[in-house]
């Protein structure tokens, strides 16, 4: 047990710290000499941050976007270099995956059955998308702008 002239510092941050503070006279009072022990019982075990950040993103993004997310991660091996360069991958939703199109005259090949099904059994490969039924091959501009992008053009014109 440390001195009471001495401080240690405690690498869970300043938060943690405030609240052993004010917690210590009252868990030395209750228990007596037992007092540290029982503050450690009570605190959380310590996690690595890939663990809390995986938690986090769970919580604050909705499923359908962790999806695409993937998806447009590892689109390049999923639909081949030169189709990547010409689609992207836009919205996951009831088991349709949205895919904008650079080019309307590149609807054609892709829309034949057997690219459309090799890239439809690669997509069902990613965690999450499973369940996809069908791919929405969508020309470049019909798609809602991001946001932001509409209130620059206004601005700029």
């Amino acid at each position: 047990m440390p001195e009471s002239g001495s401080r240690k510092k405690t690498p869970e941050g300043p938060a943690v710290a405030r609240t052993r503070r004010k917690i210590a006279p009252l868990l030395r009072e209750w228990y007596g000499s037992s007092a540290p022990e029982e503050m450690i019982k009570y605190l959380p075990e310590p996690a690595d941050v890939g663990t809390l950040l995986d938690r986090f993103m769970k919580r604050r993004i909705p499923k359908a976007g962790m999806v695409v997310f993937t998806i447009r991660t590892k689109w390049e091996e999923i639909a081949g270099s030169v189709t990547a360069k010409r689609t992207r991958p836009f919205c996951y939703r009831d088991g349709i995956l949205d895919i904008e199109v650079a080019h309307p005259a590149f609807l054609v090949p892709l829309r034949s059955k057997t690219i459309r099904d090799t890239i439809l059994s690669r997509v069902r490969t990613i965690p999450g998308a499973e369940e996809c039924r069908e791919l929405r091959f969508i020309p470049a501009g019909r798609l809602a702008p991001e946001r932001g992008t509409a209130k620059k053009e206004r601005n700029d014109v």
